[in-house]
């Protein structure tokens, strides 16, 4: 890809860099003391630089950004190096001048430093070397390469793409150990040089030098009792994944309990055969009987035996390691989780990684010894996640509120139910408050001060602490897009000082941090920040842009729960339903990308906070307070406005709310407001038809007289809203061309 300076120098300066003019087909930066070049010190200086070099190469500016060059042609060792970087640092933007030679992109952490770089090595009589750039360097992302004399191109995203604070960070320490790697690395692949010993010698890890597995089967199953039927049950359908040859195992151990005596449930070992027969090996593995030997007190290492270094059978000695301490993990949502003692919860990345770094060294076969590299790794995973799949594995949870004493099972009209914690109610969070069935035990001054204060009087505190409420249960049960009438809710104050960002605190501060989200409107259609939403509950972000405009179409669809694609940086794309309730503040109320139309009009609600508490009223941190104090009524209350909505169907929207909603989308919408004041009638004045396309013409020149800050709609969406408005005119038609279509007055008669 390849484009001229002035084209993209804005962009990338909004994304957090600092873009340099640079010399096309060369290195050099197009103007001079460039080390020093400060934007927000000199503003009007980057203008300058676009219409100066409008066609120039692009370069950024180092110090809060930096880069580790790979400057090595063999293919091989470049590869080798790249993969060094991503497993230490984790993937990057990747830019490529003269292949294999590449650069990472990362941000810095802490104080920014000096160039690093290793020594300098001839692989297959190449120079070859790794510099890490940044404090008073330069480097060159977008233009002609001098050598190649073809464009630069990336792996996939770009700083366009990807503003600096989304890079993985790195600190001055961090790239001094990373740069030892890369000097060993292409130490081991030099010319005339010995091969450099990588690593440690194998560790102690949990798989290493196993015993064989049915002396440890024997030794667990010591421990457990046939006489319990549910755990005879349970063994026999575990013994039986491990194949028919343990058919004979499964039978001693049916006849005998651990003191000895005979289960009195033991018939025959006939009995015991023909129930063999009936088990489903295909619904557990020999995980579980360990796992419940541990139950019992058993405390011996892991049973499984590592037959070879494929990636699915590593995978499945992994996942038995993991079924030995709880639940099988489910991957799903591009995540792998895990379920623990209330709730499931998502396994960092990092963290698998070590499950299979833990195999390092560990034998397999006769003479075989595992090695744990970043390609191993990599492939184990896939494997495991292969394994773990299930699609949609959240989707049909039960509908509640998980909290510290057991799940809310809410249904509409009925009673609240606590149930205990359990993997089957598929619940991704856990509110860490104590619930009790039953009216609200406690006190709670400082809520009720807060509800009945940030309103104006007693009706519209009465109907504002109704809907606050609901969305309160809404966001702890999960219920965002579970509705007949799913609503994005703005909360809508001309100043400060209302209470509307006090409630969105108390929101956030209800909800753990995993449960929900803080993306604006106007990013949702960015696939990266889209991906944000999965799995979250709410999505509250606090002071919407009046600038910015709301992508209509994929507002529309995260908010009814319409199937989306997303995309995390560097993974690839998945979809997933969303499930949040969407809560923003605004002082200024913001506009939409393609109008206001029927299914907008069906899904934003307005709540007015019109109230300025005098300051002698004002209560210091309240929303803290409440957290601090009062999160057992806070969590009634979202119980009690979660059933009420189940049961309604919809959120108790009052008048004084529509009023305020119907104001906000006539004023945002100029294509509405161009039409009411006889927009079309006025071009018909003095001609009796007028193209589509000089209709759009005329809409547009007299919105962009308007001033700055005003927007047009679509040319699609102008012809769409136009038909709609000459159906409601009888007067009017629309007639087609051989240029186009045509909007004509009739001849009523």
């Amino acid at each position: 890809m390849s484009f001229g300076f002035a084209e993209i120098a804005e962009q990338l300066l909004d994304n957090g860099y600092s873009p340099l003019p640079v010399k096309d087909g060369q290195k050099i930066p197009a103007v001079g003391n460039w080390t020093h070049i400060d934007y927000e010190k000199t503003p009007g200086l980057l203008d300058e630089y676009c219409k100066k070099f409008p066609t120039a190469s692009t370069g950024l500016l180092l110090g809060n950004t930096c880069v580790i060059d790979i400057d090595v042609l063999d293919p091989k060792v470049a590869a080798n190096c790249k993969n060094i970087v991503i497993r230490e640092l984790g993937g990057a933007p990747c830019r490529y001048g003269n292949h294999p030679k590449h650069a990472h992109f990362f941000g810095v952490e802490g104080p920014s430093f000096k160039k690093l770089a290793t020594k300098t090595f001839l692989v297959n009589g190449q120079k070859a070397q790794v510099e890490i750039l940044c404090e008073g360097q330069q480097v060159v992302v977008f233009g002609t390469h001098p050598k190649t004399r073809k464009p630069y191109y990336w792996d996939d995203l770009t700083p366009l793409e990807v503003p600096r604070a989304m890079l993985s960070p790195i600190t001055k320490d961090k790239a001094a150990a990373l740069l030892d790697d890369l000097e060993v690395e292409l130490a081991a692949r030099a010319d005339k040089t010995k091969t450099i010993s990588v690593g440690s010698p194998p560790n102690t890890s949990i798989a290493k030098e196993r015993s064989a597995e049915n002396d440890k089967i024997i030794e667990a199953l010591n421990f457990l009792d046939p006489q319990n039927y549910q755990v005879w049950i349970a063994i026999g359908h575990a013994l039986k994944s491990g194949g028919e040859q343990y058919l004979t195992t499964f039978v001693g151990w049916s006849k005998s309990r651990p003191d000895g005596s005979i289960p009195h449930n033991f018939t025959s070992e006939d009995d015991v055969k023909a129930r063999w027969h009936t088990f489903k090996p295909s619904r557990t593995s020999l995980a579980v009987l360990f796992r419940e030997a541990a139950k019992a007190g058993w405390t011996g290492p892991s049973p499984f035996t590592l037959r070879s270094n494929s990636h699915t059978e590593i995978a499945r000695v992994v996942l038995s390691e993991i079924a030995l301490r709880g639940t099988k993990p489910v991957f799903t949502d591009s995540e792998l989780w895990r379920y623990g003692e209330t709730h499931w919860q998502k396994v960092e990345s990092y963290e698998q990684r070590l499950w299979i770094q833990e195999l390092d060294g560990t034998r397999f076969g006769s003479r075989g010894v595992l090695l744990a590299n970043r390609a191993l790794i990599d492939g184990v995973l896939t494997e495991l996640h292969a394994m773990c799949a299930k699609e949609n594995f959240f989707e049909d949870a039960p509908i509640g509120i998980n909290c510290a004493s057991g799940f809310i099972s809410l249904r509409p009209n009925m009673k609240p139910e606590l149930v205990p914690h359990s993997a089957d109610l598929r619940q991704r969070f856990c509110v860490p408050v104590h619930w009790e069935q039953g009216p609200i035990q406690k006190a709670a001054p400082l809520t009720e001060r807060f509800f009945s204060g940030i309103f104006r009087d007693k009706e519209s505190a009465a109907e504002g602490r109704m809907v606050l409420q609901e969305i309160l249960g809404a966001a702890l049960a999960g219920l965002g897009t579970r509705l007949k009438s799913p609503k994005a809710f703005i909360l809508h104050g001309p100043s400060g000082a209302n209470g509307k960002s006090q409630f969105l605190m108390i929101l956030q501060g209800m909800l753990p941090r995993s449960a929900h989200s803080a993306i604006s409107p106007s990013d949702m259609g960015k696939e990266q920040f889209l991906a944000e939403l999965a799995g979250k509950t709410a999505n509250l972000a606090n002071e919407l842009s009046s600038v910015k405009v709301i992508s209509s179409d994929k507002m529309k669809a995260v908010i009814s729960g319409d199937i989306v694609s997303a995309k995390k940086v560097y993974q690839p794309v998945f979809q997933f339903v969303p499930r949040a309730v969407h809560v923003f503040t605004a002082n200024i109320l913001p506009s939409f990308y393609d109008g206001v139309d029927e299914g907008i009009r069906r899904r934003f609600v307005i709540v007015p906070f019109t109230e300025t508490i005098p300051e002698k009223s004002r209560i210091p941190e309240i929303a803290n307070r409440i957290l601090n104090n009062e999160k057992e009524a806070l969590l009634s209350l979202a119980v009690e406005g979660a059933i009420r909505i189940m049961s309604n169907g919809a959120y108790s929207i009052s008048p004084r709310m529509q009023d305020a909603t119907e104001e906000w989308f006539f004023d945002s919408d100029n294509l509405i407001g161009w039409l009411e004041e006889d927009g079309i009638e006025r071009l018909l004045e003095h001609q009796s038809k007028i193209s589509m396309l000089d209709a759009y013409k005329s809409y547009r020149e007299v919105v962009e007289n308007l001033g700055p800050g005003e927007w047009t709609v679509r040319y699609s969406v102008f012809k769409r809203t136009i038909r709609d408005y000459v159906k409601k005119h009888p007067e009017l038609d629309i007639v087609r061309h051989a240029e186009g279509y045509r909007i004509v007055e009739r001849t009523l008669v």
